[in-house]
């Protein structure tokens, strides 16, 4: 476990990835971190099922609020989701800029096949109620690609073919701390 520096990483990307092994295997590295998972708090939003839209911008709304006094403490925050939007990730900048704290943005990539086989294989537990299913693993993919083209500074780590043990030390070379 290390003591650092506070820092606010983002780690971005499709479902099916492995954003959310990452964001559990770096956040165990560090003293005082905190996790902000964006889809597990969106989901304590109730009837969050029929306003996805409006209860994921609450939700990223909220953890601009957590990352600011996270920052301030100072410790280090670590956000994991599917953000589409270039405006969310430069709000974020802004916050760790303002804190004087280290800025990082990865997006994990694997092949559309892969990120279908490893959504299938972890199950559509929520598809009835309108989460996940393979049809929207399909749909999230394609719009986030074309939504990729509109980031800028970002550490992209391939998890094709690649052990957790790897993609984790890949990442934390990133985070310099």
């Amino acid at each position: 476990m290390t003591n650092s520096l506070p820092f606010l990483l983002i780690i971005n990307g499709p479902p099916g990835v492995g954003k959310s092994s990452l964001a559990k295997s770096i956040h165990g590295h560090f003293a005082m971190c905190f996790l902000a998972p964006a889809t597990d708090i969106r989901d304590n939003f109730s009837h969050f099922e029929t306003n996805r839209t409006e209860t994921f911008r609450y939700s990223v709304s909220l953890i601009q609020v957590m990352a600011e006094r996270i920052l301030q403490s100072p410790h280090p925050i670590i956000i994991e989701g599917v953000f589409w939007e270039n405006n969310d990730i430069e709000k974020f900048s802004n916050l760790a800029r303002a804190a004087s704290a280290n800025f990082y943005h990865i997006i994990l990539t694997a092949p559309l096949s892969v990120t279908l086989q490893r959504a299938d294989a972890r199950g559509y537990p929520k598809a009835d109620t309108g989460g996940l299913n393979r049809e929207k693993v399909i749909s999230f993919y394609e719009s986030f690609e074309k939504a990729k083209a509109s980031f800028e500074n970002y550490i992209e780590i391939s998890t094709n073919h690649r052990s957790k043990e790897e993609i984790v030390i890949e990442a934390l070379q990133h985070i310099a701390v």
